[in-house]
C-alpha cells in the first residue's frame, strides 16, 4: 500500500511538474498559439534561456479585411531587440518587426484578410521579456502627399504627379488624384499670313491620356512672330498642378501679293509687273491661256530674288488671250512655303506692226 501511495505521489508531482510553467510553455510552436481576440489583451513572458519559452506564439482568426494593429508593451527595458513575425496559415511570412532594446513599447501594422487564421510570435534574444500585447484595428491618419506633374518637350523626361493620402503609422495609402504628364501643344493654326501686329495663334494643352488642361495653369508666350518664316510659341506651366514647358511651332507665311499692271507693249510679249514683298523669299509666277490655269495650257516660273518687281513673256501667239498670277513665297527649314494667288490678270498679245497693216 505504502508503495502505492509512493507512485501516485510520484505522478502528482510529475503532473504538476509539466504545468507549472507559464503559458507560453505550452505556446512555443504555431501548433500550440495561443488565440488571441480583437481588443483583447494577453500578459505574457519570453525567456531566452529555454527553447520551450524562447517563443510566444498567438493566433488571430481574422473575421473582417482590414489593417490591424499589434501593440506590445514591455513592463521593463529588454535585454536584447524584440523580434516580432507575421505569418498566415501556410508558414509564409506577411510582416516582421524588430523592437530595439532601448524602447519599452511597440506597434506593428498588417492588412489581414477575412475568414483567414494569422500567427504572431515573438522572440527575445536575451534574458527574460515581460509584457502584454493587444490587437486593435489600425485607425489611419493620413497626410496629403502631392506631387506636380512634369512637361518637357523630351517624353523621356515627362513625368505624371499625383495627390494621395499617406497614413503617418503605416504603409497605407491610396491615390486621390493622378495628374498626367502634358505633352501635346495644339495651334489654331500652324500657317498663317504674316500680319505686321504680330502673330499670335491660339493655343490650346492636353495630357498624355488626351485630357484638356486648364489655361489657368499656363501662361503662353511667342517668339519671332512679327516677322516672315519660323515662330515659336513657349507654354511655361506656372499653376497648381504642372510644372516645366513645352514648345510649338508654326509658319508666318507672306501676304498675298499686289500685282500693279499687265502690258503687252511688243509683238508676242507680255510685261508682268508688281509691288516688290521684302517678307517674301521670292516668287512664283503662272501664265496661261486658260482662264482656270488648267495644267496643260500654263507655265510656271520661280523667281528666287524678291527684289524683282517685274516678269516678261516672249513668244506668245499673236492676238491670244492671256492670263496671269502670282504668289509670294519664303523659305522655312528649306522648303518652299507660298502664299496666296493673287486675282489673275488678263491681256492679248500684240500682233506685228506687218500684221497690224
Amino acid at each position: 500500500m505504502k508503495k502505492i501511495s509512493s507512485i501516485l505521489v510520484a505522478v502528482f508531482f510529475v503532473f504538476v511538474s509539466l504545468f507549472s510553467f507559464s503559458s507560453n510553455a505550452l505556446a512555443n510552436t504555431m501548433k500550440t498559439a495561443i488565440g488571441i481576440s480583437l481588443g483583447q489583451t494577453v500578459n505574457e513572458k519570453i525567456d531566452s534561456s529555454s527553447s520551450q519559452t524562447k517563443y510566444l506564439w498567438l493566433k488571430f482568426d481574422c473575421l473582417s479585411s482590414n489593417y490591424y494593429d499589434f501593440t506590445v508593451s514591455g513592463v521593463e527595458l529588454p535585454l536584447s531587440d524584440v523580434f516580432l513575425t507575421v505569418y498566415d496559415s501556410e508558414n509564409n511570412v506577411i510582416n516582421s518587426n524588430v523592437n530595439t532594446e532601448n524602447e519599452y513599447s511597440f506597434v506593428s501594422t498588417t492588412y489581414l484578410e477575412a475568414g483567414k487564421p494569422y500567427y504572431f510570435r515573438l522572440e527575445c534574444l536575451k534574458g527574460t521579456y515581460s509584457f502584454s500585447a493587444s490587437l486593435n484595428i489600425h485607425n489611419h491618419c493620413y497626410t496629403n502627399f502631392f506631387v506636380k506633374a512634369v512637361a518637357d518637350d523630351d517624353k523621356e523626361n515627362r513625368l505624371n504627379g499625383f495627390s494621395k493620402l499617406l497614413c503617418n503609422s503605416c504603409s497605407n495609402e491610396y491615390i486621390v488624384q493622378n495628374i498626367y504628364a502634358p505633352s501635346t501643344v495644339k495651334l489654331s493654326s500652324t500657317k498663317i499670313t504674316f500680319n505686321p501686329y504680330g502673330s499670335y495663334p491660339s493655343v490650346t494643352v492636353y495630357d498624355s491620356v488626351g485630357n484638356l488642361i486648364s489655361p489657368s495653369e499656363y501662361v503662353v508666350t511667342y517668339d519671332d512672330n512679327f516677322k516672315t518664316g519660323k515662330a515659336w510659341v513657349y507654354v511655361n506651366f506656372v499653376g497648381n498642378n504642372y510644372k516645366g514647358e513645352l514648345t510649338s511651332s508654326f509658319m508666318i507665311i507672306p501676304a498675298k501679293p499686289t500685282p500693279t499692271s499687265l502690258k503687252s507693249k511688243k509683238s508676242k510679249q507680255i510685261t508682268y509687273s508688281w509691288n516688290k514683298d521684302s517678307n517674301a523669299s521670292g516668287y512664283q509666277i503662272q501664265y496661261s491661256t486658260s482662264s482656270s490655269f488648267s495644267k496643260k495650257k500654263t507655265k510656271s516660273y520661280i523667281i528666287s530674288k524678291n527684289s524683282t518687281k517685274s516678269k516678261t513673256f516672249s513668244s506668245l501667239k499673236k492676238k491670244k488671250k492671256y492670263y496671269v498670277r502670282m504668289r509670294c513665297y519664303k523659305t522655312i527649314d528649306g522648303k518652299r512655303q507660298f502664299s496666296s494667288w493673287s486675282k489673275k490678270m488678263s491681256e492679248i498679245g500684240r500682233a506685228s506692226c506687218r500684221e497690224r497693216v
